[in-house]
């Protein structure tokens, strides 16, 4: 009565659920089939030579839930009989696997050592799943070195693009995959058994260094309830940890289109080759740590430890348009389009000149068509220096394509992660892990938008502990703390530039939450001017575990909870010193008439400072959600063909909440602020 009230107030403080860790159970008989009570079963890890040991109940079931993947040797050992050492017995993540033993009588001091793999099988757990092994993952060619591409091996999963590709998926929508028809970012994806995600959109917060992954599993169907929060299927990915041996790996991948085929498309339509130079190197290093003439960690501590790097600098060409030297003089004689019948002039009128007759709008064009420097926006014409001169020779009709554009984009992306792994003893071991990534994409814009004029950056940490610990030969526990960040920073490349060296009034600069140039939209097939947008939005998540296990006879009771908290720091703005647009209506006949193609022109509106103007101030907020979870399951082996896999599980989300109370939503149920009016 005591261990069950001992029991129930654990759970009942218990905060966590999900496992990677293996279960190992099974039967022992004698030679004419009966049970064996009390038979001393041990397992030995054959990286790090940790061991543990269980007895056989009076049913000759023995099991030992909570067993870190990996390679073991069991041992099996009872007065009267011979002992038995079986070797090659892996173990994969949340396995329940099942190795019964049949004993022989001791008439000598004698061992029985089997040495060929042992026949592990899962007939315990109604879990359909997938798991891939580190020389799975290392064999694949993945192109992106992103682990995650390889959730696409699962049945019964189907990814979008942006998961496994480490830059055009920036790694945190990796999530972008469904399970059995799930909706997608509704999975649950967990490193080392803990929470990795954020909580706005379930992006994944790190991906690690595929030669740091141990396994990788996909929980598709059937899977145990102490899994949660999740649409569909749940991964696990585990990382490898040091053993007893020094071991370390080098690499480097190197990709250039030099060596590439080109397609067929682009063979048959005379188009080269696409430019590539990608350089991915790295490498990992594992074993016991030792600090000479102070520890030896031999068979009890251990680190490991993997780095990866990527560079790459893509060659940006593009034909694109600047302003004539006659446009930039306001003489828009030579402005023509090409119309079905052939080239036509496009007449640019006086918005100063604008007056109503009868019910018809009108203006007077420009004598010539050409705008007197006098009537020159002294902001436009600063801004109007931003672009560089023509540099080739433009359409003969149109004068339009008439510059050509040549820069790098870069991208650069570092993982680090590095695992330390305790035995203390053979009841309690203990491992902490960081993971960091950072990754930066540049633009080679800046003030003129002949591609984005912003940097992306995004970094990724992940971090945690996890303690295992056997209170009794039937009781284990495991407790679990992560600590996930995800910051994704939008910066662009004029950030620090002052608007009023424009001409702008003080009060642009003064009530920026940012400091970029303006953007300008002048149309007329130019590129825009500006520094785009800027956002600074990291995302937290803590989550807090534990993990109770009991085992009762032929039952394997599984209990616990879990509470993870959800911060998000939103803040992006795209407009802080303004957005300035002009089209061809400001100089066209009619402003609100319908658009003619040889009326009016975005440029010409802009050096006369006619547009529309649109400001934008954004508050930081700081949202935040709580998760809570609870679960028990109960594995009964009624007989040893039949195993009842029993689970409730209980879990709540609580809605968005601000730390300032500045997030507001419509309640239909409020009462009016204003007094009711009937309707007539």
């Amino acid at each position: 009565m005591l261990r069950l009230l001992l029991v129930v107030l654990l759970a009942l403080f218990s905060l966590g659920a999900q496992t990677f860790n293996a279960r190992l159970s099974g039967t022992v008989r004698d030679p004419a089939g009966a049970p064996v009570s009390g038979v001393r079963i041990q397992t030995r890890q054959i990286s790090t030579n940790a061991t543990k040991s269980t007895q056989t109940d009076a049913s000759g079931v023995y099991a030992l839930p909570i067993l870190p993947p990996g390679e073991y040797e069991v041992e099996v050992s009872a007065p009267g009989f011979q002992k038995r050492l079986q070797k090659g017995v892996v173990l994969e993540v949340n396995q329940a696997a099942v190795l019964d033993f049949a004993l022989s009588l001791e008439s000598v001091a004698t061992e029985v050592q089997v040495t060929e793999e042992a026949p592990v099988l899962q007939t315990e757990a109604g879990n359909v799943g997938t798991t891939i092994s580190a020389q799975t993952i290392d064999e694949l060619p993945l192109v992106q070195r992103d682990v995650m591409a390889v959730v696409r091996l699962a049945p019964g999963v189907v990814a979008k693009g942006q998961v496994g590709d480490a830059r055009g998926g920036r790694g945190v929508f990796n999530s972008n995959f469904s399970v059995g028809g799930g909706r997608t970012s509704t999975n649950e994806v967990l490193l080392d058994g803990a929470v990795n995600t954020i909580g706005d959109f379930n992006g994944v917060a790190f991906s690690p260094p595929p030669d740091s992954v141990q396994e990788f599993r996909v929980e598709t169907n059937s899977f145990s309830a102490e899994f949660g929060r999740t649409g569909g299927g749940a991964v696990n990915i585990v990382t490898k940890a040091g053993g007893n041996r020094y071991h370390g790996t080098a690499y480097y991948y190197h990709q250039n289109d030099f060596l590439n085929a080109n397609s067929f498309t682009n063979n048959r339509f005379g188009t080269p080759r696409p430019i590539l130079r990608r350089h991915q190197y790295g490498g990992t290093w594992g074993g016991p740590v030792t600090i000479p003439g102070t520890y030896k960690g031999k068979n009890r501590t251990f680190f490991f430890t993997a780095f990866e790097g990527r560079r790459e600098k893509d060659p940006v060409r593009s034909i694109t348009s600047v302003p004539t030297e006659l446009e930039r003089q306001g003489d828009f004689s030579e402005t023509r389009f090409l119309s079905p019948t052939g080239p036509q002039l496009i007449q640019i009128f006086d918005p100063a000149t604008s007056r109503v007759v009868g019910n018809t709008r009108s203006r007077d064009p420009f004598p010539g068509n050409l705008i007197p420097r006098g009537r020159f926006n002294p902001v436009a014409q600063r801004m109007l220096e931003e672009y560089p001169d023509a540099n080739r020779a433009g359409s003969s009709v149109t004068g339009r394509q008439n510059y050509l554009f040549a820069g790098d984009r870069t991208y650069s992306r570092d993982l680090w992660t590095t695992r330390v792994d305790h035995i203390f003893s053979e009841k309690h071991r203990l491992f902490g892990r960081f993971s960091q990534q950072h990754s930066l994409d540049t633009q080679p814009s800046v003030r003129v938008r002949f591609t984005n004029s912003n940097n992306t950056k995004d970094s990724f940490y992940n971090t945690g502990i996890d303690d295992t610990y056997q209170i009794s030969p039937y009781l284990f526990n495991v407790f679990r703390y992560m600590y996930v960040r995800y910051r994704a920073n939008l910066v662009s490349n004029t950030l620090g530039f002052d608007p009023t060296t424009l001409g702008l009034p003080n009060y642009v600069r003064d009530s920026a939450n940012v400091l970029i140039y303006p953007n300008v939209s002048v149309g007329s097939g130019i590129p825009d001017l500006g520094g785009t947008a800027f956002n600074n939005q990291p995302r937290d998540t803590q989550g807090l575990q534990n993990n109770l296990v009991w085992v009762r006879g032929r039952h394997t009771l599984k209990m616990g909870g879990e509470y993870r908290l959800y911060r998000f720091y939103p803040f992006q703005v795209a407009n802080p010193t303004g957005l300035y647009s002009f089209n061809q209506f400001y100089t066209a006949s009619d402003q609100i008439g319908v658009a003619r193609p040889e009326q009016g022109l975005g440029l010409a509106s802009f050096l006369l400072g006619f547009g529309a103007f649109t400001y934008e101030k954004v508050e930081p907020l700081s949202a935040y959600q709580h998760y809570f979870g609870s679960y028990l399951q109960d594995d009964w082996k009624v007989t040893s063909r039949l195993t009842l896999n029993l689970g409730v599980r209980w879990e709540t989300e609580t809605g968005t909440g601000e730390a300032h109370n500045r997030l507001t939503y419509f309640d239909p149920e409020a009462d009016s602020a204003t007094p009711e009016t009937p309707l007539t």
